[in-house]
């Protein structure tokens, strides 16, 4: 069946079998991002509701060190766009997720971001619903491969705008063993951040580090070419104990001079002095 003929057959379609050879149109015959972009046409002019996807937000998942992948993809296999953010993902575009699950501007949709080697990291793919593999190639970009419960799956993360070029040209650069990569350099238009690279050893290249290549005792301690210095913690003054103030002793009461002491009474119970005239108070 060609393109012109299923596309008839899917007009002459009414109610649900129309949206149902409309999605199979987009799905056989149109790039995955353009299918996308069919079917949720084809969906809201259906009037099929959305649900929100069950998604944390980007301010419910707490943040972790910077990567060298942080900035702006875009998911080739959907045209959408997200930002990978210091251990966290989520989404800039709106995207619908199996047909009705609606995936909004700041949900996450990868977390869990960790650095196991030049050029790879891990992530937990929470749309897919498996562990990811994030693996950079050539060109800079992102090839994700998704052991999720829906089955494997892959696609590509295309680089946008790089939060720190210079870290990810280095990580291409252990990569490549050394040898600096002559194409990459940020995209034509990206106003990615200018990042001063702290003092540190650079990559030996005697010495590469293969993409997968577990990190090195007490490398995760030292920080990556390009990326910012994480300024010390200030750890807070200790609090001054307040003294307690000293205990008031009244002083004694001395006779006015030239008055001699009176007499004590023998049955007396001493009280006090009268400052007055020196004389014993008794009870």
């Amino acid at each position: 069946m060609n393109t012109r003929s299923c596309c008839r057959r899917a007009g002459s379609r009414k109610g649900p079998l129309r949206l149902f050879w409309t999605a199979l149109v987009a799905v056989c015959w149109l790039s995955p991002a353009s299918a996308q972009d069919m079917v949720e046409a084809a969906l809201d002019a259906a009037g099929v509701p959305k649900v929100g996807a069950f998604l944390p937000n980007q301010y419910d998942v707490a943040r972790t060190e910077p990567l060298p992948i942080d900035g702006v993809w875009r998911v080739n296999a959907i045209n959408k766009k997200i930002r990978i953010e210091q251990g966290r993902a989520y989404a800039i575009d709106p995207w619908r997720h199996l047909f009705v699950l609606q995936i909004s501007p700041g949900m996450v949709v990868l977390q869990d971001f960790q650095r196991t080697g030049a050029g790879v990291y891990t992530a937990q793919d929470l749309p897919l619903l498996g562990p990811a593999t994030l693996t950079l190639n050539r060109e800079g970009h992102l090839d994700v491969s998704v052991q999720g419960k829906l089955g494997p799956a892959r696609y590509q993360l295309i680089r946008l705008d790089a939060q720190y070029p210079d870290a990810l040209s280095h990580e291409l650069n252990a990569m490549a063993g050394g040898a600096a990569p002559s194409s990459f350099a940020p995209p034509p238009g990206a106003a990615a951040p200018v990042m001063t690279p702290p003092a540190v050893v650079p990559v030996s290249p005697g010495s590469p580090q293969s993409p997968g290549s577990p990190i090195q005792p007490g490398a995760a301690t030292q920080p990556l070419p390009g990326m910012p210095q994480a300024p010390p913690m200030l750890l807070p003054s200790p609090v001054q104990q307040p003294t307690s103030p000293p205990t008031w002793i009244p002083p004694p009461a001395t006779t006015p001079p030239g008055v001699p002491p009176a007499p004590v009474p023998e049955d007396c119970t001493p009280i006090g002095i009268d400052p007055d005239t020196g004389l014993t108070i008794c009870a």
